[in-house]
């Protein structure tokens, strides 16, 4: 089962759109709009028609559209609570989009949409991936939520720069 969900794209360096699409799917979001991910509506009817799958179905068509966004910048961002409440963000180029998905984990515990204490799980299309048991163990004992004081997600940059 999912929650929110989100986009991001890296405006410039020190501004980052989120885009909340709710509970909807990302490719049914990125169908409707597809004019603000840079993609024709034709691409997409043509991509769903090489495998013969329905406009918004789950299946190959939208993993390859899901390719096609990722690696012009966009970063998934998907809530699940099956078979375990994590997180999901997924992009071209973990290295690459740290500054951006460091700056939506701290809008999002700033905001109460993600909790200190839920897993997240971090790949790109490179097949690096990052798995966090907690932001809290993440971040370290310090919470930003109780110091009110400036985040600093050296760990997870220490991680990026590993890769």
């Amino acid at each position: 089962m999912n929650k929110k969900g989100y986009w991001l794209k890296e405006h410039d360096v020190y501004h980052t759109l989120i885009v909340d699409i709710g509970f909807q799917s990302h490719i049914r979001y990125l169908i409707r709009n597809h004019s603000a991910f840079q993609i024709s509506r034709e691409i997409i009817e043509t991509t769903f028609a090489k495998y013969k799958e329905r406009m918004g179905f789950e299946g190959r068509a939208r993993e390859e559209l899901m390719t096609v966004v990722l690696s012009n910048g966009w970063i998934r961002v998907r809530h699940h609570l099956s078979p375990y409440d994590h997180w999901i963000i997924q992009c071209d180029d973990l290295s690459k989009r740290k500054t951006t998905i460091q700056q939506w984990l701290l809008w999002g515990l700033e905001k109460n949409a993600i909790s200190d204490f839920q897993p997240l799980v971090m790949e790109d299309l490179k097949g690096e991936r990052i798995v966090v048991e907690s932001l809290k163990l993440f971040l370290g004992e310090t919470s930003p939520i109780n110091t009110n004081s400036r985040v600093s997600l050296k760990n997870f940059t220490d991680e990026l720069n590993k890769l």
